[in-house]
């Protein structure tokens, strides 16, 4: 688990799959940024990039590759 600005997440990394959720409330007006802050949540947890193209999911939930 990791926090970034106030927002919670779960991290689980399995070989070079990555998936993080989101716990909380989001605002609207945080949705935008949310996707950032998962990638972040996941390269602080695991200490690898995610791949460039980022990966598939919403504001809750984020599945990527590493890089």
């Amino acid at each position: 688990m990791t926090q970034i600005d106030g927002t919670r997440f779960t991290v689980w990394k399995h070989q070079d799959k990555v998936e993080v959720i989101r716990h909380g409330f989001a605002r609207r007006a945080d949705q935008s940024r949310l996707k950032g802050m998962m990638a972040q949540a996941a390269e602080t947890a695991t200490g690898c990039a995610l791949h460039p193209r980022g990966g598939r999911g919403n504001s809750d939930q984020l599945l990527s590759s590493g890089n």
